[in-house]
């Protein structure tokens, strides 16, 4: 296993490690504990970004692990959200006008939460673009995004609308299909005018 650990890193890098690299890639398996097919994607994945050092790996696999990665089919399955972040990121960026590499790492934390946590696709953040106007700012994209989860709504049918156009949720006025009972209107024309008593004077 170590063996082929150290030929997946000098294929990944495309040089011979040297040996306190071997070293730091043996202790990820041996006293770090991550499973060895763990081990071998992330460093294929830090070298596949141009980053061909162990310091990039051990700080790559800290992260995973923060994240609940642990086995091989967990890494997997990282890789794929890791590909799919990148390009929900180039599609904000092209939005933007920027390239991705632009991108901050609060700014591709918010993309991740619009999609991963607010549950909403590329027409949203598109439609939260086009409300915004000229204005391409990804914070105020975000907290326009923001509000519209707040308020419960999701999709650019639901944006676009009266309840959207209402403005603050504590703003909203709510028609009610019946009356609450306490109509002070109803049944106004059957009503007996009031009148001012007057004082009888006594005899």
């Amino acid at each position: 296993m170590i063996s082929s650990l150290i030929d997946c890193a000098q294929t990944s890098f495309a040089r011979p490690l040297t040996h306190p690299e071997m070293e730091k890639l043996v202790n990820f398996y041996v006293q770090e504990a991550f499973a060895p097919e763990t081990v071998m994607l992330c460093v294929a994945y830090v070298a596949s970004r141009g980053k061909r050092t162990m310091g990039a790996v051990s700080h790559e696999l800290k992260v995973w692990r923060a994240e609940g990665v642990e086995t091989g089919e967990q890494a997997d399955a990282h890789l794929q959200l890791l590909a799919l972040r990148a390009q929900r990121e180039q599609y904000v960026s092209g939005l933007l006008g920027i390239a991705d590499t632009e991108l901050t790492l609060g700014g591709r934390k918010a993309i991740a939460r619009w999609y991963e946590v607010y549950g909403y696709d590329d027409s949203m953040v598109q439609e939260a673009a086009v409300q915004a106007g000229p204005k391409r700012d990804l914070w105020y994209w975000n907290s326009i995004l923001k509000t519209w989860n707040a308020k419960g709504l999701r999709t650019v049918h639901d944006v676009r609308g009266p309840v959207a156009g209402m403005g603050a949720s504590r703003n909203l006025r709510v028609d009610r299909a019946e009356p609450s009972g306490n109509d002070f209107l109803k049944n106004a024309a059957r009503r007996r005018p009031l009148r001012k008593k007057t004082d009888t004077p006594a005899e």
